[in-house]
């Protein structure tokens, strides 16, 4: 865990709210809504918001906003669509709150972890090890009848 102080710990607590309100909304979502209608009015209120806080964040980077169309961004938006339709079909298959969004990150510490370390060069240790060994234990443990 990065310890350069604590204002790392503000845009954590962002991804921490919003990913609760998130999961919640997704499972509350009625099965009659279509799911790209769902997920078009989604993205409406999403591309609203941005702009909204765009003259906030906008400096921070020090691009022009013609600097986002590239390869990573938009690879970005394709992976969003992957999770958000992800995650609704799973709540509708039945996926429980409690463990859907779990599952998901065990599994995606179990994959970015080694990722990280051999394409990226991020540190990889015994304790890092001992993470994933308890992540594939939580994946067993949460398939378990």
């Amino acid at each position: 865990m990065p310890r350069e102080g604590l204002g790392l710990w503000p845009p954590m607590l962002l991804v921490i709210g919003a990913n609760v309100l998130y999961h919640w909304a997704q499972r509350s979502v009625p099965r009659e809504v279509p799911a790209a209608a769902s997920l078009a009015v989604a993205y409406a209120v999403a591309l609203a918001a941005t702009l909204v806080v765009a003259p906030w964040t906008g400096a921070a980077g020090g691009g022009s906003w013609a600097s986002a169309l590239n390869p990573w961004s938009l690879l970005v938006g394709v992976a969003i669509v992957g999770v958000e339709f992800g995650f609704l079909l799973a709540y509708r298959a039945g996926w429980p709150l409690h463990s859907a969004a779990l599952f998901a990150s065990a599994a995606l510490a179990v994959l970015l972890v080694p990722m990280g370390a051999f394409l990226l060069g991020e540190p990889w240790d015994l304790r890092r090890t001992a993470g994933l060994l308890l992540c594939l234990a939580g994946l067993w443990l949460l398939q378990r009848p």
